[in-house]
């Protein structure tokens, strides 16, 4: 059982701005690193440091290869989302957590 506290999810919806895939440590070529995907929305507040409007997935992630997928057709069809963050940045300093993302069918 774990002490973690549960930090409740936050939902957002809208495009898709911008998304960014690289590797945890981008200036040194290592091929057996970690890579991040940010996603990017305007609706998102900024990180604790004021830098990004974005949630971060790590490469680990068991949905990452979906996720992925799933972000790069939403940009691609300019669809309005669903996305669901945790509003800590626990993946990445500077990045809101992962949670879930639906294409916003109601719309």
């Amino acid at each position: 059982m774990s002490n973690e506290q549960s930090v409740p999810s936050i939902w957002v919806k809208g495009q898709i701005t911008n998304l960014v895939v690289m590797a945890d440590n981008w200036g040194v070529p290592n091929p057996g690193g970690l890579s991040f995907l940010f996603i990017y929305m305007n609706e998102l507040p900024g990180t604790p440091d004021g830098s990004y409007n974005r949630v971060a997935i790590r490469g680990d992630h068991p949905s990452y290869n979906s996720v992925l997928q799933f972000a790069i057709s939403a940009v691609a069809t300019k669809s309005t989302i669903a996305l669901r963050y945790i509003p800590t940045t626990t993946t990445h300093s500077t990045a809101w957590d992962f949670s879930q993302l639906a294409f916003d069918v109601a719309n």
